[in-house]
């Protein structure tokens, strides 16, 4: 994986999420250190999180989906890492994991760059509200009308994308979205939260969203 200053190959991959979420906690008041790509070896990347005990809290992004070539979790783990959670049921953002680190807060994002994205806005930024002394802090909900139905998988919450005009909401591409893909955070300026067993959302039915 490549910085996005950097030259990558055909066999490699842009880290386009650093950017992405660097811009997220600025939005909202948050400055931060970029650190560079984690070390593709599992030695490698438990020296890497040796030196980010340094920080108060540590943002990351892929490794953590439990497969073979996913190490993060395990390199955090060999540094004292204490996991809260690790896998959460929604979708995008299933491999999303929580803990602390000694005494660095250790928030990972899942590494497709809809899901980090997304996921990072819901459970990050409550979080440093929250330790920035927030006592009360909640994300402002806008009443809107659903402009055509879409329809979803129950039994978990979903992130639904969409754009927000004239009172409508319209959700992006039928909610037909890949975690991996960038088009719909580019397209969407809005989010919908699903509960557990909301299988569709018929038109013109009333909505509470996120403004992004």
């Amino acid at each position: 994986m490549k910085s996005p200053w950097e030259n990558a190959s055909e066999d490699e991959i842009y880290d386009i999420n650093a950017l992405a979420l660097i811009s997220l906690l600025k939005e909202h008041g948050f400055s931060a250190h970029y650190c560079g790509v984690i070390p593709d070896n599992l030695e490698s990347a438990t020296a890497y999180f040796a030196q980010m005990k340094q920080y108060d809290f540590l943002l990351t992004s892929g490794g953590v989906s439990m497969g073979e070539a996913d190490f993060v979790e395990r390199a955090l783990l060999a540094n004292g890492f204490e996991a809260s959670f690790h896998g959460i049921n929604i979708k995008p953002g299933k491999p999303t994991m929580m803990g602390k680190m000694g005494e660095t807060i250790v928030a990972s994002m899942p590494g497709n760059p809809l899901a980090a994205y997304v996921n990072a806005l819901v459970f990050v930024i409550p979080l440093l509200k929250k330790l920035q002394g927030t006592q009360d802090f909640s994300f402002e909900t806008i009443d809107a009308t659903n402009k055509e139905h879409f329809t979803m998988r129950s039994g978990r919450v979903n992130f639904v994308l969409g754009r927000f005009e004239n009172g409508f909401f319209e959700v992006f591409a039928k909610n037909k979205c890949g975690s991996g893909m960038v088009k719909p955070l580019v397209g969407s300026n809005a989010l919908w939260i699903s509960d557990f067993s909301t299988e569709r959302v018929e038109k013109n039915k009333r909505i509470k969203i996120l403004l992004l």
